[in-house]
């Protein structure tokens, strides 16, 4: 039937055809930039709700670090404390080794009337730890010079013990006399 037309409403009809057709593909252009830029933005959204939830779990593992950090630091302050500790206790002297020790040192005669005992100390002050040894003190009677020069030889020789302090004084008042010394650890 279009062929019966004349040949300018034919003309006309394939220029509106073209048109229609320029209008589909404009139409469908356009939406199909609408759809892209939908899609676009929701990509958008959905990175910017990844990249805030990210911002959370990094913060979040900031404070968990600085928490492992701090404990680790406490850790490390109670394992130094234990060190120290333990060294006391490894350093710490049995009396019994050291009675032992002195009725092996005194000669038979001597008597003691006071035997004074002092633990060893640590001190910690200001991150250093100071250590002091045991000392003893012992007051006593001995029946004559020569029995006490021994008992001053015995203690000196005695390497259980240092730092022997034994006054001439004790030489001349021989039911009176005083020694003191630390033990060596």
């Amino acid at each position: 039937m279009i062929n019966l037309l004349p040949h300018t409403f034919k003309k006309e009809l394939k220029d509106e055809e073209n048109v229609r057709i320029l209008f589909i593909l404009v139409t469908s252009f356009g939406v199909f930039l609408l759809v892209l830029s939908f899609l676009l933005l929701a990509t958008l959204a959905y990175l910017w709700g990844e990249l805030g939830s990210q911002k959370l779990l990094a913060s979040g593992f900031e404070k968990e670090l600085a928490q492992l950090t701090v404990a680790r630091e406490e850790f490390e302050a109670k394992k130094a404390d234990y060190a120290a500790l333990s060294g006391i206790l490894q350093r710490q002297v049995s009396v019994t080794a050291l009675f032992d020790k002195l009725t092996q040192d005194l000669p038979t005669g001597v008597s003691l009337s006071s035997l004074s005992f002092s633990a060893a100390r640590t001190t910690f002050l200001k991150g250093e730890t100071i250590q002091e040894s045991s000392q003893v003190v012992l007051q006593g009677a001995s029946p004559s010079r020569e029995i006490l020069s021994e008992v001053r030889a015995n203690l000196e020789q005695d390497i259980f013990f240092k730092d022997l302090f034994f006054p001439l004084s004790n030489f001349t008042n021989l039911e009176n006399f005083s020694a003191s010394m630390k033990v060596n650890q």
